[in-house]
């Protein structure tokens, strides 16, 4: 699921890993002025940081460079006004994404208001919270370009003209306060989504410090920390409405760090609201097909807070779905929990549909489950096919033949305990039919001396 929106965040002070910003002025190949951040040589793992370059060309050539964020990281940036700015004044400017060395690069000036000031500071969040903003940083004029005088057009040789070359002088630009933006209303009655109230105490009283909506629980915190918690602890209170798909039995997942609790359509299913460290905890909640309401409480005690919460449906046979094209492509268009009582998966459709909505020719269709081998040893897996079918253990192709009409055969050493199977059929055309079964394969009989 997609991360929580950063929108009107506060930002925390960095403590002795903070980053410390330089600028240094120079005047060589079209560079201006360099900015850049470093993390004090006490933090055993680099903190993100980011630096800066202006050049002359034009304002919109500055790059602004990251560093240290983990690879692949979804990243917010913020401009400032001022390095003690409050959240309200914090003006998102755009996200971006780290590549796989954690790094990014992203042009200045691209998205700002017409009305920037000369004078700014940046700041991102990720992962581990925010950044100190880097700054001041200015954008600079280029200065006019310099033509030299042509020699004249004599037969007398003339002397060589050089052109005087005029030192460059940024012109400043009075500074322009940008308007103070209007934090974007909270929906409090969101569909989809949760209505999340964060407190700077550990018991979720007085006014929340920030209201917003969150497409999921995937929080760490920090942002709360420069709110003014004088306990050192903080809460929150998290609601939402949400559509469930199918009846079946729902698994919610929860990594939490202290305390959590959670209702869902106002029945609390799960109550662990004590200090401790971060702990996964699951519970499984049967629910019909529709709206459910899904409420969760949450304190932290110090340093390190977290909270993730996510749910998904489990089947207690095999999760199947369908396609309406032979190779797994195009939307689903039936999810059901299939197979036998006894794990198997046996279908003979002959010239049917499988259900109503599926293609009775051209479609395919994945199950997915995870099964307890009791005994370590050889299993002998069996697939009677019309039309293909692939086979997957723990990830691991172990049949691949999507024109394979008839029986087939496979031996394969399976360890004691739960693996992860992924069946996927094709059907082109005339009788469909799929038989997946497996036995343990019984060992070779020791000779009595």
């Amino acid at each position: 699921m997609a991360l929580h929106s950063f929108s009107k965040l506060g930002f925390s002070a960095l403590g002795a890993g903070a980053a410390i910003v330089t600028a240094v002025a120079t005047a060589t190949t079209g560079v201006v002025s360099t900015f850049s951040s470093f993390i004090a040589a006490s933090t055993p793992v680099p903190y993100p940081l980011m630096s800066q370059t202006n050049r002359l060309e034009k304002p919109n050539d500055s790059t602004l460079r990251g560093l240290n964020f983990d690879p692949n990281e979804q990243v917010s940036l913020f401009i400032l006004l001022s390095p003690e700015a409050t959240v309200a004044q914090y003006l998102p400017w755009v996200q971006v994404q780290t590549n796989a060395e954690g790094q990014f690069e992203q042009t200045l000036g691209q998205g700002f208001p017409d009305n920037m000031p000369p004078l700014f500071y940046v700041s991102a969040y990720g992962k581990r919270g925010y950044v100190a903003p880097i700054g001041p940083l200015r954008l600079f004029k280029a200065a006019p370009a310099l033509t030299p005088t042509p020699a004249p057009d004599s037969a007398l040789a003339a002397p060589t003209v050089v052109p005087t070359t005029v030192p460059f002088q940024p012109t400043l630009v009075p500074t322009v306060l940008l308007p103070t933006p209007t934090p974007k209303p909270v929906d409090r009655n969101p569909t989809d989504a949760f209505v999340a109230d964060y407190f700077n105490n550990r018991d979720l009283n007085d006014a929340p410090v920030v209201a917003r909506n969150e497409s999921v629980i995937n929080v760490t915190f920090g942002f709360i920390n420069a709110l003014g918690s004088k306990s050192g602890s903080t809460s929150a209170r998290f609601f939402g409405t949400f559509t469930f798909d199918e009846t079946e039995s729902y698994e919610f997942v929860v990594q939490a760090k202290d305390g959590v609790r959670m209702w869902v359509d106002g029945v609390l299913v799960l109550n662990d609201w004590r200090t401790g460290p971060s702990r996964p905890l699951r519970v499984d909640v049967p629910l019909g097909r529709g709206t459910h309401t899904v409420q969760v409480e949450y304190f932290n005690v110090g340093n390190g807070a977290q909270l993730r919460v996510t749910w998904s449906a489990r089947y207690s046979r095999w999760e199947a779905r369908y396609y309406n094209s032979p190779d797994w492509t195009g939307a689903v268009v039936l999810k059901r929990d299939d197979g036998e009582a006894d794990g198997r998966l046996r279908f003979d459709w002959a010239d049917r549909s499988p259900a109503p909505g599926v293609n009775p020719d051209n479609f395919s269709a994945i199950w997915e489950r995870r099964v307890m081998f009791d005994v370590t040893g050889d299993y002998t897996f069996t697939l009677d096919l019309d039309d293909g079918a692939k086979v997957y253990i723990d990830g691991v192709e172990v049949f691949n033949n999507v024109r394979a009409v008839g029986q087939h055969t496979f031996t394969r050493r399976v360890t004691r305990g739960q693996h992860s199977i992924q069946v996927l059929y094709a059907e082109y055309g005339g009788g469909a039919k799929l038989v997946f079964d497996w036995v343990l394969v019984p060992p070779a009989p020791v000779p009595v001396p």
